[in-house]
């Protein structure tokens, strides 16, 4: 197994006919894969789908709850992710100069996670590409 994998999903909640128990098996899903990005939202019809031709039969209540649950856990899993890999030597895209230190590059990991880091007194032009 891999440890250093990083998965990202979409998840909607509160589609039509979604049980309790389908909602806690999306949870369970969720922790056993243990993903490291995710978009969620809270389900809403969309013309020409066959789901907008279901009964919508989520309260809109039950459906924020679910969201606010979702969202909370999926956030204590990136967070957990993110927490690990401080200090950690990782390989990364770098594509400019940060935007909160002009003396810093800023970069995206294999996982997707921004980083900022001294350039040394790089040339930064170097890494731009705009160098003549």
């Amino acid at each position: 197994m891999r440890k250093d994998i990083c998965f990202s999903s979409d998840f909607i909640v509160g589609y039509p006919g979604e049980t309790d128990n389908e909602f806690q098996e999306t949870m369970d899903f969720i922790c056993d894969v243990n993903f490291t990005d995710a978009y969620s939202f809270i389900y809403s019809p969309r013309p020409n789908t066959t789901a907008a031709e279901m009964p919508d039969d989520v309260p809109l209540e039950e459906k924020k709850d679910r969201l606010d649950i979702l969202q909370s856990r999926l956030n204590q899993l990136s967070f957990g992710f993110s927490r690990k890999k401080v200090g950690t030597i990782q390989s990364c895209l770098i594509y400019g100069q940060s935007r909160r230190d002009p003396g810093q590059l800023q970069g995206r990991t294999m996982c997707n996670r921004i980083v900022n880091f001294k350039s040394n007194n790089m040339d930064l032009w170097l890494w731009s590409g705009q160098a003549g």
